[in-house]
């Protein structure tokens, strides 16, 4: 819908004799996103090879019948109202922190239990065949 907006506007611009970059840059200073102006104007692909023609019918049309004078038309200026945003806070670094050193130290303590059984699995298989065997 606002591109629509734009390519409708810029290329009555462009039909008025301004620049492609004029009417851009007025739509920019009216608020719009330039992303939006960019795309549209890249829309505007086949229309602006066939406007130096109109343009220039035009300019001819005033040279022949100097009566008609045609002065520029502004590009209406259009005032958007921008809405602020709810601020919210950042999140908070403190609880993540936390958690990964609750992890690393769960991670290390597994660490050291693998590693301890390899060590002592003799010791750990006596261990349990005393306690079965006497049950």
């Amino acid at each position: 819908m606002i591109k629509e907006e734009i390519t409708a506007g810029l290329r009555q611009a462009i039909e008025r004799g301004y620049s492609l970059e004029q009417a851009k840059q007025s739509f920019i200073n009216a608020g719009y996103n330039s992303r939006d102006i960019e795309d549209s104007a890249s829309s505007l692909g086949g229309l602006l090879t066939s406007i130096p023609e109109i343009a220039y019918s035009q300019k001819q049309e005033e040279k022949q019948n100097p009566s008609i004078q045609t002065q520029p038309q502004q590009i209406p200026q259009i005032n958007i109202q921008t809405q602020q945003l709810p601020q919210f806070p950042p999140p908070k670094k403190s609880k993540l922190k936390i958690i990964i050193i609750i992890l690393v130290v769960i991670l290390l303590i597994l660490i050291a239990g693998f590693i301890s059984s390899l060590l002592f699995k003799d010791k750990i298989i006596e261990f349990l065949k005393g306690i079965f065997s006497s049950a």
